[in-house]
């Protein structure tokens, strides 16, 4: 029974029972015990990331890609610093899109 399994552990260590966990590592749970399910949810981490880049959510539009799918790249131009803030959005959304991956 987890009631008494939650018992044993207060009364051997220091601790209290806050209940139902409904964030964990900045995700949403939500835990549906009828159908058996539950559910983790990002949306404030994504919400954290637009505004971090500038991109407030209720300002940015949705795109299906990022630029046109017939541009052409060349290497002319400046190449990007080591400090530039595009890899440290690149690894920020590699991590949302592995951390709640099913």
């Amino acid at each position: 029974d987890v009631k008494a399994a939650i018992d044993l552990i207060l009364a051997k260590y220091e601790a209290r029972d806050l209940g139902n966990a409904s964030s964990f590592l900045n995700m949403g749970i939500t835990r549906d015990r009828e159908r058996r399910t539950i559910k983790l949810c990002q949306a404030n981490y994504v919400r954290e990331l637009c505004a971090k880049f500038g991109m407030p959510v209720e300002t940015t539009k949705a795109r299906a890609t990022p630029m046109e799918s017939n541009t052409k790249l060349s290497k002319e131009g400046d190449a990007l610093t080591v400090d530039n803030r595009y890899a440290e959005l690149v690894g920020a959304l590699l991590y949302l899109s592995t951390c709640t991956r099913p």
